[in-house]
């Protein structure tokens, strides 16, 4: 092989390589809204896993909470963007805002964590898939 054909493949390495750093999965996780996101996640979660400890609940609920932990930010991330999308600006802000709204808005993702989170990787990794060809 040719030093010009193993440049092209390397270049051609390098720029798939920076093409993934920049889908909007590893953007978000780069974000502060990342950060307010998990630490929100971890208050909520954090405080019914201890309640749940010292009420002596079934331990697969306690597994299920950390496990949602993790998939919380993501989760919350794709419903807002999915109800940004489908709603108007004013709704969304009523809904994102407003107090009543906003704690039911927050329990149903909390409740919803791990599907919407794993709906959300998965719509990013076939949209990923999409563009490559």
């Amino acid at each position: 092989m040719s030093k010009s054909g193993s440049r092209y493949l390397r270049t051609k390495k390098e720029a798939q390589r920076q093409r993934w750093k920049k889908t909007p999965v590893i953007q978000f996780v780069k974000s502060l809204d990342f950060i307010g996101k998990f630490g929100l996640g971890t208050l909520l979660y954090g405080m019914f896993i201890t309640d749940s400890y010292f009420l002596q609940y079934h331990p697969t609920l306690i597994t299920v909470c950390a496990v949602s932990i993790f998939f919380y930010p993501f989760a919350k991330k794709g419903s807002d963007d999915s109800l940004r999308r489908y709603t108007s600006e004013r709704k969304f802000d009523f809904i994102s805002n407003g107090l009543g709204i906003r704690a039911v808005y927050t329990l149903i993702v909390m409740v919803f964590a791990i599907p919407l989170g794993i709906g959300y990787f998965l719509y990013h990794y076939w949209h990923y898939r999409r563009s490559a060809k």
